[in-house]
């Protein structure tokens, strides 16, 4: 199983010409400021650990000033999530999000395959959105032997509610 932390994930995005918010990987609360007075604030300072759950576990601070970043950075560098200490943290520009969305490649291991899972509600974490709200998940095996096909990319981006102009860009990021 491959773990990625957000900031990993972030940069494999960016090199794929998916759009991300900026960003910057910090190590310290000096580094974290240098990062918000860069691109303004308010920002986002995030815990970067393997922990599920890190805006209810307090690790996803929003900071509306240099001040109150410095004080994030203090404060997420020594707490601890799920028994994980960050060593770096993610400095993140805020930006106005309509809508939250949810897709993840995972092993289905009954099976033995990759399956794309989506769902129209993002932000909130998926073992809570399973348990509660199964039917909200919408599940695309791929075969292993042909890989996933542009028009099933199509597919679940028509599933996930996008049309139009957007339509191929979506297509284009799932495939």
């Amino acid at each position: 199983m491959m773990l990625l932390l957000e900031y990993e994930t972030k940069k494999i995005f960016r090199d794929e010409s998916i759009p991300t918010p900026r960003s910057y990987v910090v190590s310290s609360e000096a580094e974290a400021r240098n990062a918000a007075e860069d691109f303004g604030i308010p920002v986002f300072v995030k815990a970067q650990v393997f922990a599920s759950g890190r805006m209810r576990k307090g690790g996803v601070i929003e900071a509306r000033s240099l001040d109150q970043v410095e004080a994030a950075a203090l404060k997420l560098f020594s707490a601890e999530f799920d028994g994980h200490s960050p060593r770096k943290l993610m400095v993140e520009e805020r930006v106005d999000i309509q809508q939250e969305l949810f897709l993840s490649i995972a092993i289905d291991d009954a099976r033995g395959l990759p399956v794309i899972l989506t769902s129209l509600n993002g932000g909130i974490e998926i073992e809570e959105l399973t348990s509660k709200y199964p039917d909200r998940i919408s599940s695309t095996y791929i075969d292993i032997l042909r890989g996933l096909r542009k028009y099933e990319a199509r597919e679940i981006a028509m599933k996930m509610g996008f049309g139009g102009a957007l339509l191929p860009t979506i297509e284009d990021i799932i495939w």
